[in-house]
């Protein structure tokens, strides 16, 4: 019993020192309970009425046919999060992270999801997970800097937009992200990635980004 008493401090500095994965882990697990009806048929939206939607129902289906599939969650999540079923999209998100929570791609919609739900800090965290995992991840960045964003975080969204437009220029187009044509801070952005790159990103002005091939 002394030892274990001895140990109990030294369990919590190494869970408090723990890489960000044990902390996601942990979350995850925390959050089981908050989503009980996730599992591989009984996942139920709030919404008779959206269950009808032809996108929406194909996603129910492809979950409820395969519930072992990450991106059939993820998509079903998406969908759900496009037509503002934010309650309904957040849940099959958390439970698509809580089945790859080393997926970067799954903690971007997550916090894309949550980014559109209004819970900007819970999707800071999910999209700083995310980026450590995969710190190239274009839409991450993007993602993250939305979030700043809203949260009046000015200099940290700038920052992060222009990595994701380093990355990823297409993201500045509207054509191809629908989100960039209400973005104020995308003009500005994009002139700071030319004047970086010594005008090697002309596509960002010209709008000559290909037909994505």
């Amino acid at each position: 019993m002394r030892r274990f008493l001895l140990l109990v401090p030294v369990l919590a500095v190494l869970l408090a020192l723990a890489p960000a994965t044990a902390g996601r882990r942990a979350r995850h697990e925390k959050k089981k309970d908050a989503a009980p009806e996730e599992g591989a048929t009984g996942f139920k939206l709030r919404s008779e009425i959206l269950s009808r939607m032809p996108e929406v129902a194909a996603a129910l289906e492809a979950v409820r046919s395969n519930p072992g599939d990450v991106t059939a969650w993820r998509a079903l999540g998406r969908v759900l999060s496009e037509q503002g079923a934010h309650e309904d999209a957040i849940r099959a998100l958390e439970h698509a992270v809580e089945m790859a929570p080393e997926d970067p791609d799954a903690l971007v919609d997550y916090g894309a999801a949550l980014v559109r739900a209004g819970e900007l800090r819970g999707a800071v965290k999910a999209l700083r997970d995310a980026l450590e995992i995969e710190p190239f991840h274009a839409l991450g960045h993007y993602d993250l800097g939305l979030a700043y964003q809203r949260l009046g975080r000015h200099d940290d969204a700038l920052t992060e937009f222009e990595a994701a437009l380093l990355l990823e220029p297409k993201l500045g187009d509207p054509r191809v992200n629908a989100g960039a044509l209400n973005n104020p801070d995308l003009p500005y952005v994009k002139l700071r990635v030319y004047m970086r790159t010594v005008g090697a990103t002309p596509a960002l002005f010209t709008g000559d980004l290909g037909d994505g091939n």
